[in-house]
């Protein structure tokens, strides 16, 4: 299992372990790097996007004045499908940013239980002794690759979830399940809708 060069634990999770004596640390992995690559890149794209099309309509029907009342119609349709796309992805990225999922995802693990830390936002400790985690599998049939998927069950009750997109990011997410006292192998499940996932960590 490798290691963040640099990166063996930080103060505040730390803290977080001494108070929950999860004993000694042990290694820290950098996870979701992928999946976040991709929300943010996805995400400004959209926004971009819907604002060249949201803009070049405006542009169109102040400066040239169609007189064809049936191009005003698909120019202002045009317009608000961009304000829509702009709507859509800037929506997701505030929802990312007001849930904490800001900076890398660092995973500490220590001798008696595990913290997620967003460099960014929010730090989760959760304790072997208590810990309710789940490392999981399924195909969704339409994409080339099956998800995997690690559950983790916060002390709120919430469930968040670590992705995988690279067989690289999988390898290591087997790793760590072993680590954290699971099975290498994920557990097969029943595909699950986008709108039912866990939210991410």
């Amino acid at each position: 299992m490798s290691t963040i060069q640099g990166w063996n634990f930080t103060t505040r999770a730390h803290e977080q372990a001494r108070v929950a004596s999860l004993g000694n640390w042990r290694t820290t992995l950098r996870l979701n790097k992928e999946e976040d690559k991709n929300s943010r890149t996805n995400g400004l794209v959209g926004v971009v996007v819907g604002a060249i099309v949201a803009t070049a309509s405006v542009l169109f029907l102040t400066r040239w004045h169609p007189q064809a009342p049936e191009l005003w119609v698909v120019v202002i349709a045009m317009g608000l499908v961009g304000v829509g796309v702009i709507l859509v992805f800037a929506r997701e990225l505030v929802h990312r940013y007001r849930t904490g999922i800001r900076g890398m995802l660092l995973t500490h693990v220590y001798d008696a239980g595990v913290i997620f830390e967003r460099t960014l936002g929010g730090v989760f400790t959760v304790p072997f002794a208590d810990a309710k985690i789940r490392y999981v599998t399924w195909d969704e049939g339409n994409d080339e690759r099956h998800r995997e998927q690690l559950w983790v069950t916060l002390r709120d009750g919430t469930v968040r979830a670590v992705e995988t997109w690279t067989d690289d990011e999988c390898r290591q997410l087997s790793r760590l399940a072993t680590s954290l006292q699971l099975d290498e192998i994920p557990q097969t499940i029943e595909p699950i809708r986008s709108a039912n996932q866990p939210e991410l960590l």
